[in-house]
């Protein structure tokens, strides 16, 4: 028999001479260190340390998550998606007071109208995450910033019936001009993906047809907002002309109380304030318009 084998009975057993089976217990020592380099780096990678910064790039191209062919990849929740849903706790906590204060159908109209396009705004960031990324860069931290403001000035300003509808508020204006500018920030995105996306010609197509959508939503956001801008900026204008005759009024009605000769007269009680339901029916147009087609 040879050196490498030996017979036991007939039965043949396989010993390897001792510098053979050195290079194996060696060849195994290496592959359990890259299996455990391998590890620590999928660690690494699942908690997302951020990476040293060689150079400081102001601008980064969007990135397509996935495409068609690959394997599924999931999108982790970060900080930032945290504190975007806040805005909605404090949003839903101004809308619940709408209902609150008016228990009809015209509070029901401004509940629908004030909340339809916040929510819509959860969606298409929601719809945006999944499909896109951002790159680390100061640009796209500063326009997070900027939708954050808007998210925030919309929250803010969601107010009783009773004050939006009142021309002489400025609520109603407020929260028209901070949807409008929530579609433009989405319609910039938007653009950005279908001219810079690195990914599919798909995707971009894709967000041509967003685009449209922003675009119908914009039309009604911003008339709502001229509508009510006229109306609340016309009726300060109407009170600073009447300014005089007010205080002639007023003087009237404190001589008649001092002489007695006449009962005084309730100026709050005449002047009778119109309602102004335009702005919120845009605004839930708007929000329509984008669920519908």
């Amino acid at each position: 028999m040879s050196g490498g084998e030996e017979d036991t009975g007939g039965d043949k057993t396989v010993s390897f001479a001792p510098e053979e089976e050195k290079s194996a217990k060696v060849l195994q020592q290496k592959l359990s260190m890259l299996q455990k380099q391998h590890e620590l780096q999928s660690v690494s990678n699942s908690l997302s340390f951020p990476k040293p910064v060689t150079r400081l790039v102001f601008w980064t191209r969007p990135k397509q998550r996935q495409r068609w062919g690959d394997v599924d990849s999931h999108c982790h929740i970060n900080w930032g998606d945290l504190f975007f849903d806040l805005f909605y706790v404090a949003s839903a906590l101004n809308l619940s007071l709408v209902l609150f204060y008016s228990p009809s159908a015209e509070g029901v109209l401004y509940f629908t109208g004030l909340f339809g396009p916040i929510l819509l705004e959860w969606f298409q960031r929601t719809f945006f995450d999944a499909r896109f990324v951002w790159g680390d860069d100061p640009f796209h931290r500063m326009f997070e910033i900027v939708h954050l403001c808007a998210l925030s000035f919309a929250a803010v300003h969601i107010r009783p019936v009773s004050t939006m509808t009142d021309p002489t508020q400025i609520e109603m204006f407020d929260y028209s001009l901070a949807v409008t500018g929530l579609a433009l920030l989405n319609m910039y995105r938007s653009i950005e993906v279908m001219l810079t996306v690195d990914g599919e010609d798909a995707a971009k197509r894709g967000e041509k047809r967003r685009l449209i959508d922003f675009f119908v939503q914009l039309a009604f956001y911003l008339a709502a907002a001229v509508k009510s801008g006229i109306t609340y900026y016309g009726s300060k204008s109407a009170d600073e002309n009447d300014f005089g005759n007010r205080g002639l009024e007023s003087l009237t009605n404190a001589c008649s109380r001092i002489l007695n000769l006449a009962p005084e007269r309730d100026l709050a009680a005449e002047v009778a304030v119109e309602k102004d339901h335009i702005p919120i029916i845009l605004c839930l147009c708007g929000w329509v318009s984008t669920v519908v087609f």
